[in-house]
């Protein structure tokens, strides 16, 4: 995970000591700090959601109004700076950014058994006490542009059981899950439609459907429909057995720690009669989550519509 809160901007991550080895942590590591080499266009294309992201934090009366007194009060912001600060940003000023706030970090944190050596030896910043932010004693305006969003959303007509759901929490996975996900890469940064899209299963007693969602701008919600359309005129495409075995390998780990965590896991106490989607899900083979995914993720089975 990664994120930005007042003052600094934190990435996470936690797994098995066995599976998290000091050698991928190092890589994480690299490709975080290491150089930066974003193009325009995907720069272009992740302005796009990051604004969309600051209109809706100040797109209503109470959110618009707490973030205005954390910040007046209690020096925090709850946004990202001031949307002119985001529309004057350029790729170049955020390389300069990037090397003068990421490149270094302020500090590592390793918790587990095993230690990385590694991280003794690289060069550390010192900018977290030489910083001192100060918000200003101002009112952020409104943006007010409820009437401007549309969200697209797609349901499954058809509904799934017990004996499918290993197959819809494979591709579920394969398909929307993570920054590496076929749909995130098509919607938000190949074209910078939404800041988010959504596609999971929804599960009452013994049977399960599908939904997927993305919000945009009303000027381009049919390109978001068509777009879903046309990801859905065939979904395994997307589907490569790398992709699969990338999903797979992330299950085994869920597996190992579950029996880890095992008395957290009363979900599966708690799902014993009912649809519990993640049973089964490390048995599965290519062949028949493709099979599966030509049958249940197409433009038959799911409708799009757009709603405001």
């Amino acid at each position: 995970n990664a994120y930005t809160c007042e003052d600094i901007i934190v990435f996470t991550f936690s797994g098995l000591d066995s599976r998290l080895t000091p050698d991928i942590k190092l890589r994480l590591f690299n490709k975080i700090t290491g150089n930066y080499n974003i193009e325009e266009e995907r720069f272009q294309n992740e302005r796009k959601t990051v604004i969309e992201e600051y209109n809706d934090a100040f797109d209503d009366p109470i959110s618009g109004t707490l973030n205005n007194f954390y910040r007046k009060k209690l020096n925090c912001a709850g946004v990202i700076g001031v949307k002119d600060d985001i529309l004057r940003a350029t790729n170049d000023s955020m390389k300069r950014m990037h090397d003068l706030y990421i490149k270094h970090p302020y500090s590592i944190i390793e918790i587990g058994p095993t230690k990385t050596k590694e991280f003794d030896n690289i060069e550390y910043s010192d900018h977290v006490s030489s910083l001192i932010l100060s918000y200003g004693d101002y009112d952020v305006p409104l943006e007010k542009v409820n009437s401007d969003k549309s969200n697209i959303v797609g349901i499954a007509k058809r509904t799934f059981t017990q004996d499918d759901s290993k197959f819809i929490c494979v591709i579920n996975k394969m398909l929307g899950s993570g920054l590496e996900s076929p749909f995130y890469k098509e919607i938000r940064e190949n074209r910078g439609l939404s800041y988010f899209q959504y596609l999971s299963d929804m599960t009452i007693d013994n049977l399960g459907t599908c939904i997927t969602l993305a919000s945009t701008s009303k000027e381009r919600e049919k390109e978001l429909l068509d777009l879903y359309h046309n990801l859905f005129s065939d979904v395994t495409k997307y589907m490569t057995k790398e992709r699969f075995d990338s999903i797979m390998k992330y299950i085994s780990v869920n597996e190992e720690e579950r029996k880890v965590l095992r008395y957290e896991s009363y979900d599966d106490i708690l799902s014993d009669g009912l649809i519990y989607v993640d049973k089964d899900s490390d048995k599965v083979t290519y062949d028949e989550v493709v099979n599966f995914a030509k049958s249940y993720y197409n433009n038959d089975n799911f409708t799009f519509e757009g709603v405001n």
